[in-house]
């Protein structure tokens, strides 16, 4: 898990009630995901599965989803399965808490 603030974090333990889920490794996608996810929160899959499909398969009725298939964006891109680049990219673009120029200065 990944907490995102503006403030120093010192809070290191389990996120209950989060306000986004990433889900990375598609197999994981189940309905325990969404356990704590606020109602109106948002659910990032890397998934090629069309978002309508994931609706009704996790019963996940209210908040925003986004489906990316990052597996192979970076197959494409790198020649071999890396997700996380393409998810963070995902998430960076739906849950505007993170500007990419803020993560591009904290790279150098």
């Amino acid at each position: 898990y990944t907490r995102i603030s503006n403030q120093p974090i010192r809070i290191h333990s389990a996120i209950k009630n989060p306000q986004a889920v990433a889900v990375i490794d598609p197999t994981l996608a189940t309905p325990l995901v969404l356990e704590g996810l606020a109602k109106d929160g948002l659910l990032v899959i890397n998934s090629p599965a069309a978002p309508a499909d994931l609706r009704k398969t996790l019963n996940y009725k209210d908040g925003k989803l986004a489906a990316v298939d990052a597996t192979k964006i970076s197959l494409e891109a790198l020649g071999r399965a890396m997700p996380n680049t393409p998810m963070l990219g995902a998430l960076l673009k739906v849950f505007s808490v993170v500007s990419m120029e803020a993560l591009e200065k904290q790279d150098n």
